[in-house]
């Protein structure tokens, strides 16, 4: 609890620290969850001192052990198994990982590794065992010593393992560690020595078997020492920002451009909007009725997943916690969750095979703020239910309880539902907003548990916000790109450097994100397509939404919209996928989107005669397709261009009827 108040966001959790660190009780994990849920808890099963490699005795204990912490809430399991000529343990090494992720839990390779013959050899045992981390020294007896085999750990892992440097980290070498490994984590004891005086009188008499250390000392956590690397970690590692780095982490997103979002949740049920308890300031008892009503007969992800999929989207984020708290997953922070109603499943866990089953990247929603949980602002909070209720007043309240009740949900959500491509966080106002979420602290977690994981900007602001990477003095917790509400920048998104923000706009089929019964202003598949060319030509992605209704079934108007999109994506994809905004100016006849040297043109009306190409000449153009078939389009020689001598002119025939009305698309390729 020491370092857990000094700041640690995880810790590993041993008893006889004399002795390197041996098995918990079962007593001190309940006491520290029950104190602290939002701290991440790795418990270490090591039955006894020496080396790692245990009788069938000793290992039967070990597996009896890791299953009672598994049961009893621990995040992860840490241990070690070696052969006695010291190599990996293959077969118990990946038992125990096997073990801890069938409960949806990390496993940890103790220092074990350090005394192996040959660590790459090694490495490739625990990463194909499934073992999420390993601690480090670096086969030296301290990091500093090990530096430069950690580094090149961190080098051969790829991001297939967690690399944990530990041993010897102090306040004065942290910084230099960091730089040195290329780890974004550490991990170290910060002790002291206490003593308890009660043994003081021995009289020769000891409880240890050793008299180093003297009786009537033990170890205990230096809180001072912890708050102090984390203060320094938090100067070191927080306000940095690499760009390249972050190029590589977007790349995908970059590529994919079209997602799907999905909003649904209790408030399908009454049909009027997600903000239905907001807008109709209902009081809790009334929404609870939805709670114990909620028993969707067509729920099926993988209906959602395979819509997505035929509509041509490359991703699918799902409201896991929407305004109203009611969480679509197995959180053991709440009773308010899918898994008590009459459902009874976990949403999310279902949502999440779905979709990668479907080769879909996965994204989650969280909502900030929660309606359900007693802590978090009422009355004169704008919007929540109880504003306008002074008999429902903040005294009592404790929003720093509500603080770790979040991020014990966020921290469950990274943990429990495998790898998680986008966190898409909703939203701040007001003076709700960056730190006041301990929003450094989340981000430094979410990236901890997902290091590859995207993120989006509404720590810091919201749908009308671009936040702090576009004004080029980005935040720790500044997120990956900004996400506009409802409107597509006129002009795309840059920094005050000229570099551009990656920018994603999500929007509603109708009026509504979350199933509305009454809500018919559906709008038509041709515009949709038309602003996802939109923003693809201003470097921007597309998100857009659906609302399943009561039943969990996609209303027939978006299944259909979804379906003529599919259509055009089946032949036009290629124009999107991986397409950027062009060097070309925008032409009065549509729009262009760019992958490299591949220029697309999307013809939404023809003109008088050939097609003018303004900004391309005709000696830079290798060649022109028809997107859909693949014809040759030639360039035009007709007299009446003999005033643009700059100016390329595609020769679509004498017939003016495109072959798409909605958006007619040409591969021009430019000679390299």
């Amino acid at each position: 609890m020491l370092a857990y108040r000094a700041g640690a966001n995880r810790v590993e959790l041993n008893s006889d620290l004399f002795h390197g660190g041996l098995t918990p009780t079962l007593g001190s994990l309940i006491a520290v969850k029950k104190a602290a849920p939002a701290l991440e808890i790795m418990a270490m099963v090591r039955p006894r001192e020496g080396g790692f490699c245990y009788t069938d005795t000793e290992y039967a204990v070990m597996k009896e052990d890791a299953r009672l912490m598994l049961e009893h809430g621990t995040d992860g399991i840490v241990f070690g198994f070696l052969h006695e000529n010291g190599t990996v343990d293959a077969k118990r090494t990946g038992e125990f990982a096997a073990m801890a992720k069938s409960y949806g839990k990390q496993s940890v390779f103790s220092r074990a590794i350090d005394v192996t013959p040959d660590w790459r050899a090694a490495l490739d045992i625990l990463i194909e065992s499934g073992v999420t981390r390993v601690l480090t020294s670096g086969q030296r007896p301290t990091v500093m010593e090990g530096a430069d085999v950690i580094a090149a750990m961190v080098r051969y892992a790829a991001g297939r393992i967690e690399i944990l440097p530990g041993s010897g980290i102090r306040a004065n070498n942290l910084r230099l560690i960091l730089e040195r490994t290329g780890c974004t984590q550490l991990h170290m004891s910060a002790h002291m020595i206490a003593h308890d005086m009660s043994a003081a009188n021995s009289n020769g008499i000891c409880f240890t078997t050793s008299e180093i250390p003297k009786e009537g000392c033990y170890k205990l956590i230096d809180q001072n020492k912890v708050e102090e690397i984390a203060r320094m970690l938090k100067e070191t590692q927080m306000y940095s920002f690499d760009r390249n780095e972050y190029e590589c982490r977007m790349k995908w997103f970059l590529d994919a451009r079209f997602g799907m979002f999905i909003h649904w949740g209790l408030y399908a049920i009454p049909a009027r909007g997600e903000w239905v308890r907001s807008t109709e300031q209902m009081e809790e008892a009334d929404y609870m009725r939805y709670f114990y009503e909620f028993d969707p007969k067509f729920y099926d992800p993988v209906c959602w997943a395979r819509a997505a999929k035929r509509a041509g989207m490359k991703y699918i984020i799902l409201t896991a916690k929407h305004h109203d708290g009611f969480c679509l997953f197995d959180t053991a922070t709440t009773g308010f969750k899918s898994t008590d109603t009459k459902l009874g499943r976990d949403i999310v866990k279902d949502f999440t095979y779905a979709a990668r089953a479907e080769g879909l990247h996965v994204g989650l929603y969280y909502s900030l703020i929660d309606w359900h949980h007693k802590d978090f602002p009422h009355y004169g909070d704008r919007q929540h239910p109880m504003r306008n209720r002074p008999e429902y007043a903040n005294e009592g309240r404790d929003f720093e309880r509500y603080l770790d009740y979040m991020h014990a949900q966020v921290r469950e959500l990274c943990t429990n539902y495998g790898k998680i491509d986008i966190m898409w966080f909703d939203f701040s106002y007001d003076d709700m907003r960056g730190e006041k979420w301990r929003a450094s602290e989340l981000v430094n977690m979410v990236r901890t548990l997902q290091p590859s994981i995207i993120l989006n900007n509404r720590l810091e602001c919201s749908g009308e916000g671009f936040g702090s990477l576009a004004e080029g003095q980005p935040t720790p917790y500044h997120g990956d790109f900004v996400s506009p509400e409802k409107i597509i920048p006129p002009c795309g998104i840059f920094d005050p450097a000229g570099n551009l923000v990656y920018w994603e706009v999500c929007a509603t089929m109708n009026q509504n994100w979350g199933y509305c019964g009454t809500d018919n202003y559906y709008k038509s598949a041709d515009m949709l397509i038309k602003k996802l060319v939109e923003c693809v030509s201003k470097g921007g992605n597309f998100l857009l939404n659906i609302g399943p209704d009561a039943n969990g079934a996609i209303p027939p108007r978006a299944a259909e919209t979804l379906d003529e999109i599919g259509r055009f994506m089946r032949v036009n994809g290629q124009s999107i996928y991986g397409c950027t905004q062009s060097v070309v100016p925008k032409p009065e006849w549509g729009r262009i989107t760019q992958n490299g040297s591949v220029l697309y043109l999307h013809i939404y009306e023809n003109t008088l005669g050939p097609l003018p190409l303004f900004g391309i000449n005709a000696q830079s153009i290798e060649s022109i397709r028809q997107l859909s078939d693949g014809r040759e389009i030639p360039l035009s020689h007709s007299w009446v261009h003999s005033d643009y001598p700059d100016m390329a002119f595609a020769d679509l025939g004498p017939d003016p009827t495109l072959v798409d009305g909605t958006d007619t698309v040409l591969k021009l390729t430019l000679k390299e």
